[in-house]
């Protein structure tokens, strides 16, 4: 009688080289393409609500009474950039991420004011603000990769003043 003990060892260590081998040619470079995604997605909605939330904080304080203060906090990941424009008659809230992936994050696709930049994800916020009275020539260039704190108040000349504590 033959022993065959040895050959189903062989072969069953040949099937692990093999299963092994599908697993770090296919499957980790999906899962680290997914978080990658996942992450964008996420510091993509930080970005956009920071932007709502100056956007919104803005025209509160400015319908508001002399005086009238906001705190909030606003968010800015790496490879965001969140800007005042005041080319216009009112001021607009400029958003734009660059995704660390290398295929458009799915948020974006669905909701960019410029859908023909595919490097990054660009939102425009409009105010109900006059430009001349937004305070943008004083918008605060946020920290990257990280929180900060604003103020948004309104001066007893009917102009907003925003501030980056």
């Amino acid at each position: 009688m033959k022993n065959t003990k040895g050959q189903a060892t062989i072969e069953f260590l040949l099937i692990l080289v093999v299963v092994l081998m599908y697993i770090t040619t296919i499957i980790q470079p999906a899962a680290d393409s997914s978080a990658t995604s996942i992450e964008d997605t996420a510091n993509l909605a930080k970005v956009r609500l920071s932007a709502e939330k100056i956007a919104d904080t803005m025209e509160y304080v400015y319908l508001s009474g002399t005086g009238t203060r906001q705190t909030i906090i606003v968010a800015r990941p790496n490879g965001a950039e969140i800007t005042c424009d005041t080319t216009t008659a009112n001021a607009k809230i400029k958003m734009s991420y660059i995704p660390n992936s290398t295929s458009k994050v799915k948020a974006c696709e669905l909701d960019d004011d410029a859908p023909a930049d595919s490097s990054k994800c660009t939102k425009i916020i409009e105010t109900n603000v006059p430009a001349a009275n937004s305070g943008c020539g004083l918008f605060p260039s946020l920290a990257e990769g990280d929180t900060s704190d604003i103020i948004i108040e309104k001066l007893a000349t009917g102009n907003l003043t925003i501030i980056n504590v």
